[in-house]
């Protein structure tokens, strides 16, 4: 699969529309995970909604106070890592 490419559009602090968006990993008034086309995405804030999503064109709108964006790691990319880290430390004991 072709990795596609990320956009975001941050207005005003207050409205962020993301695109190359695969899954929501986890949402809550303060935090929302993402798994984009890029990796992990973490938004950070206030009063945080989803007011838009549409994974089959990889579209997220989100409204609320954004304090915060973090790249990273996507939830399955952490936990296969994870899971690799604890199969190689059984087989070394």
């Amino acid at each position: 699969m072709e990795a596609k490419g990320q956009s975001l559009l941050l207005q005003g602090r207050e409205m962020l529309e993301i695109s190359g968006v695969l899954a929501v990993d986890s949402f809550d008034s303060e935090k929302i995970e993402l798994t984009t086309s890029l990796g992990g995405l973490e938004i950070s804030g206030e009063e945080l909604k989803i007011d838009t999503l549409n994974l089959t064109e990889g579209q997220v709108a989100v409204s609320g106070l954004v304090n915060g964006l973090q790249f990273g790691k996507s939830r399955a990319e952490k936990s296969a890592r994870y899971k690799s880290k604890t199969i190689m430390s059984r087989l070394l004991k």
